[in-house]
């Protein structure tokens, strides 16, 4: 009989368990490289590091959903996801002074980013609908608590800053648009994604586990975000500390998402490898 160290699988677990490092590795380097780097230059450096990880975060998609076939249902849910990087991408890039007339205001930023956001949340309903039927133990009242659950960390998390936001904008502080894109994404995401958290905890020890662990751990660094840029007063702070503190959850929920895409790869190409050993 085999030992666990000599199953063809341990060498994919090892690498799955190294990737929860790719995230881990690039917040260190954001943080030595801002505190090294002279005040004048961290503007563009902070710039830099937003588009390179949201990039990132929408290579990590497109990894994951060329895994699948066409006409797949879940190459469908990771596409929409890569588009929503790409949207934000896109609004986020708007900001640097020399590409600032492509998005020339607060405004048109808030509306490609709220697009992004609606493509974000549908993306997300269709990972949870794919695990919406999974037999789990008591599935039904599983389901709902797993629902509520969601919601509610949700509205922890993200509600006040939403709720704050909503009012700048009623006011006309059409800047906070973006702020009220992003919470709304992240919190319809979570709640619409929830069927995939018990699935993701039935699993834990195998493979599946992993794509599903890693990319609801994006989602609640996504909401961190929402709520760190509530206390930071800002998304684009230029105070060290506090831009830090907002830029570690950005991060995360890009690189996080990064992770899942390549870990969802691999435990693909081990099922086909699995598969075609059998035929």
């Amino acid at each position: 009989m085999l030992t666990a160290s000599k199953s063809p699988s341990a060498p994919l677990h090892a690498s799955l368990r190294r990737l929860v490092f790719v995230p881990l590795a690039w917040i260190v380097l954001l943080f030595v490289f801002a505190t090294l780097l002279p005040h004048d230059a961290r503007p563009l450096f902070f710039r830099l590091e937003l588009a390179a990880s949201e990039l990132l975060g929408f290579v990590g998609c497109v990894i994951a959903a060329t895994a699948f076939e066409r006409g797949d249902y879940l190459r469908r849910a990771w596409s929409y996801t890569a588009l929503c990087f790409v949207l934000i991408w896109l609004s986020d890039l708007s900001r640097f002074p020399e590409l600032e007339p492509l998005v020339g205001n607060d405004l048109a930023r808030g509306v490609v980013s709220l697009i992004g956001n609606i493509v974000a949340i549908l993306g997300a309903w269709r990972f949870g609908r794919a695990w919406s039927e999974a037999d789990l133990p008591d599935a039904d009242r599983t389901r709902k608590r797993v629902y509520i659950v969601a919601a509610i960390v949700a509205l922890l998390m993200a509600g006040g800053p939403l709720v704050n936001d909503v009012e700048a904008v009623v006011f006309g502080d059409t800047a906070a648009l973006v702020n009220v894109a992003s919470e709304l994404g992240d919190i319809g995401s979570l709640c619409v994604m929830a069927p995939i958290l018990p699935v993701a905890f039935a699993l834990r020890g195998g493979h599946l586990a992993w794509p599903w662990s890693l990319l609801s751990a994006s989602l609640i660094a996504w909401l961190a975000f929402d709520g760190a840029v509530a206390l930071a007063g800002g998304a684009y702070m230029t105070d060290l500390p506090q831009r830090l503190f907002v830029e570690v959850f950005r991060a995360l929920g890009c690189l996080l998402t990064l992770a899942a895409g390549i870990a969802q790869r691999r435990v693909i190409r081990l099922t086909r490898e699995a598969t075609q050993s059998q035929l």
